[in-house]
């Protein structure tokens, strides 16, 4: 019987030895994007054990294998509004903030490995993981708003169909241009 599912860095390492997941970790290949690679190979295992963010595995189980198809990494984080964006200052009026900062679940990264297929794990199927374990934490900490960024424009796409609205561009420090993504979740 085959089960997909999404766990967290923690339940792998409650369920697996070390060797296996980092046998896992090495067999993840995204070269759409070498900085996702980067992370889940030399950053992921700090980043989760001292706080920084939570990382989660969508996983294929059967009898006689488990294997990473794709995975998304979140956490908590203080946005700057933009007082000149039109969005930005309709959530901020809903949001009574006075501070130029808002409490914003944010989509580190979101991923699928390069030799999964969409229809083995859609872009949908990731965000539809990742929204969910928003959801569930969303009953211990408040928070409605979810961000994320992009660089590639066929995902800007696709996060626009999903219902993120686009809110501003910068470039990072190696001069790629980031686009910013906002979505408010229903109360």
């Amino acid at each position: 019987m085959t089960n997909i599912q999404a766990y967290s860095l923690k339940e792998l390492k409650e369920q697996y030895d070390d060797t296996i997941i980092h046998y896992m970790l090495d067999d993840f290949m995204c070269k759409r994007d070498e900085s996702i690679e980067t992370f889940v190979r030399n950053d992921m295992i700090e980043s989760d054990e001292n706080g920084n963010t939570k990382s989660y595995f969508i996983i294929i189980e059967n009898d006689s294998y488990s294997k990473i198809l794709g995975f998304f990494v979140l956490k908590l984080t203080a946005f700057p509004l933009d007082k000149d964006s039109e969005y930005m200052r309709a959530l901020n009026k809903n949001h009574d903030n006075k501070y130029g900062y808002i409490s914003t679940y944010y989509i580190v990264y979101l991923a699928r490995c390069d030799d999964v297929s969409k229809e083995e794990l859609s872009g949908d199927n990731i965000l539809n993981f990742a929204i969910e374990k928003i959801d569930k934490a969303r009953d211990f900490v408040a928070g409605n708003i979810v961000t994320l960024d992009a660089k590639i424009n066929k995902v800007c796409e696709f996060y626009k169909s999903y219902g993120f609205c686009e809110i501003h561009t910068k470039h990072d420090k190696d001069s790629t241009r980031l686009r910013h993504f906002i979505m408010v979740l229903e109360i």
